[in-house]
């Protein structure tokens, strides 16, 4: 089966929404090109989704019936809206990040 990547869609939002299980976002990260999860993929690329993947037909259904389409994604304009820069990568050892 192959689906396309909508707008601001990551591996794990993918997953949901075709397979019902985030933690498939690992094996459809690998079965696209051996890409990891911290690798988003790009808007309108076609993905395959391996047929020997485990697909949770309940939870896929009931996003479907709520028309539900994840993407969890954040524009570089949105981004700009977190200056300055926070969180574990930014901090720099016995600076801004202390080690006691």
């Amino acid at each position: 089966m192959t689906a396309t990547v909508l707008v601001l869609q990551s591996w794990f939002d993918l997953a949901i929404q075709h397979t019902g299980n985030v933690t498939n976002a690992f094996a459809l990260a690998l079965a696209n090109g051996e890409r990891s999860v911290t690798d988003d993929p790009v808007s309108g690329e076609q993905i395959v989704i391996p047929d020997s993947m485990t697909i949770y037909k309940k939870e896929v259904d009931y996003l479907k019936s709520k028309t539900a389409i994840p993407a969890t994604g954040i524009t570089q304009d949105q981004l700009e809206q977190f200056k300055p820069p926070v969180g574990i990568g930014t901090m720099v050892i016995n600076s801004t990040f202390i080690v006691g």
